[in-house]
């Protein structure tokens, strides 16, 4: 059997998770035994999943010139994965990301991103060649929201997939101060939804996204503008999947989180995962919401993700041995 194909556009950052005990009062300092340092973005996190799941899954990206995207080329190598989709970019640099961790496992984030090259992603050849051969496209929504060139570029493959009969994922992967979308971000994503066959956002960019305070009847008026499927993210109270025929709650597994980084990553690898592999929507809920578990038990991110035998072990508890 053909091994499916998913390209995969988005950020890939130098990623640094601290656990604390709380944050310090201004000129106060808090202390910590440990920092997880690692390759992480939201768009690398999937691709990672994926690869670990048996999908054929190939970034898209700009890296800078530097040391950062030369450890993030050498991780890719390491682990068997295409560098097809990536392109050096010496007017720009690799992106940092540093989580600070509270006891709770929720965390406050600090993007090392405005010059990142990831942002001025041009509609390179190589993308839509590896648009062409794939089966699916994954596209993170940093690229759309934060990206200069970048949001061209989303757009036009999402149309390119999209026309030719290729799945759409779209994973918002919204960090927006006060939770408020500008008139450009709002238009851009408008523009780009009716093409997108599943949206995969967490509870805060659905509201945003669907312009109201329930998240069901935001899911409703996404779908309105043309979207496929939502499966919706909620964090330790689980997920729900939504479409115009249907709408399922999906319980959460009872686990005590540590650090969330990477959750929302690893249950958009499940839901696309499950796409590719045809299972039914209980399944898909089972599995994600197994998957994100797994991952919210330990620190970082990519470091998290469970390896090959595990991901065997957690398909067979869900989907037994088919």
């Amino acid at each position: 059997m053909k091994q499916k194909i998913v390209a995969c556009l988005g950020e890939c950052n130098i990623d640094m998770s601290i656990p604390i005990k709380g944050l310090p009062i201004k000129g106060g300092c808090t202390h910590t035994d440990r920092i997880c340092r690692g390759i992480g973005g939201t768009m690398l996190n999937v691709v990672t999943a994926l690869c670990r799941m048996g999908i054929h899954a190939v970034p898209l990206t700009f890296l800078g010139s530097d040391r950062d995207g030369d450890e993030v080329v050498g991780y890719l190598s390491e682990n068997g994965i295409s560098d097809r989709g990536i392109v050096r970019c010496r007017d720009y640099m690799t992106g940092n990301a540093i989580a600070l961790v509270e006891p709770d496992g929720e965390k406050y984030w600090i993007g090392i991103r405005e010059k990142a090259a990831d942002l001025h992603m041009k509609l390179e050849t190589s993308f839509q060649e590896i648009c062409e051969e794939a089966d699916a496209l994954l596209i993170s929504g940093t690229v759309i929201n934060e990206g200069k060139e970048s949001r061209s570029t989303a757009y036009h493959l999402a149309k390119q997939c999209h026309s030719r009969g290729g799945l759409v994922f779209l994973d918002p992967n919204l960090r927006v101060l006060g939770n408020k979308l500008t008139g450009d971000t709002v238009e851009i994503f408008n523009k780009i939804l009716p093409y997108v066959d599943v949206l995969i956002p967490n509870e805060g960019e659905v509201k945003m996204l669907g312009n109201d305070e329930d998240a069901k009847r935001a899911a409703m008026n996404i779908l309105d503008k043309g979207v496929g499927e939502l499966w919706v993210k909620c964090g330790g109270r689980g997920s729900f999947h939504i479409s115009k025929e249907d709408y399922e709650y999906f319980e959460p597994k009872q686990i005590t989180a540590v650090d969330t980084t990477g959750a929302g990553d690893s249950f958009t690898a499940a839901v696309i995962y499950c796409s590719m592999e045809q299972k039914s929507m209980e399944e898909t809920g089972k599995f994600a919401n197994e998957y994100a578990g797994y991952v919210v038990t330990r620190y970082g991110s990519i470091e998290a993700f469970p390896g090959r035998e595990t991901v065997e072990k957690i398909k067979k508890e869900i989907f037994g041995n088919h």
